[in-house]
């Protein structure tokens, strides 16, 4: 079996996803620069401390997951091609389905829950966040942000957060964003751009920020009827 999927697909221009070589010296082989198969070896290191993973997950080399303290907090069907950057932050955990595609520049972002279910697929610059990031208190964004920086204390902040679920067969485009708190039932496409702040049935598609249903599954066109 060939380690990568096709790269003369659209969304493996930035280079193919890869499985796990067996040692690091197959993985430096499979480069031009050594360097790149010690970055591979390296980023499925961290996949399989910190997530149970399925058989056939695949990686590109921009593929990140963090975790707190390196936990184990993420979980990953078989055969999921990862490009993006999965972060688990306070209690958060995440859950991939079978043959879930995370794009180029894609970031998946769980302070509690984020599911994600068989055979979605999130583009390139796709956002799916269950929180708010920072907190909503102006003074207390700044006293977060600070201690980002490590130019004040460290400490519990109040970020609102509430879990995303998004169903089988679902298809996010460039650059969508789905926020704290939605639910997509299965098969629901999120046209690029789109900002999607509240949950959507089975079939919809969703335009628009904040997105609104423009179709539901059997109705002619991605926008509708003409």
């Amino acid at each position: 079996m060939r380690p990568y999927l096709d790269p003369h697909d659209h969304a493996f221009a930035n280079g193919p996803v890869f499985q796990r070589p067996r040692n690091a010296a197959e993985a430096r082989g499979m480069f031009d620069r050594a360097e790149d198969g010690d970055r591979l070896m390296e980023v499925f290191d961290a996949f399989l401390s910190r997530a149970d993973v399925g058989e056939g997950l695949r990686l590109g080399l921009s593929a990140r997951l963090i975790t707190p303290d390196g936990e184990r907090r993420a979980r990953f069907g078989r055969d999921c091609a990862i490009r993006g950057i999965i972060r688990c932050e306070g209690e958060g955990r995440a859950a991939f389905g079978e043959r879930v595609y995370l794009g180029d520049g894609a970031v998946v972002s769980a302070r509690r829950m984020v599911e994600i279910g068989d055979s979605t697929l999130i583009a390139h610059g796709g956002q799916v966040f269950d929180n708010d990031t920072h907190p909503l208190d102006p003074a207390e964004r700044e006293a977060h942000f600070r201690s980002i920086l490590k130019i004040g204390p460290r400490r519990e902040f109040d970020i609102p957060t509430a879990a995303v679920c998004i169903g089988r067969r679902c298809w996010l485009g460039f650059s969508a964003a789905v926020m704290k708190g939605v639910t997509l039932g299965d098969g629901c496409i999120v046209a690029a751009g789109a900002v999607v702040t509240a949950s959507a049935p089975e079939g919809a598609t969703l335009a628009g920020n904040p997105a609104r249903a423009v179709r539901r599954r059997g109705e002619g066109g991605l926008f509708g009827r003409r």
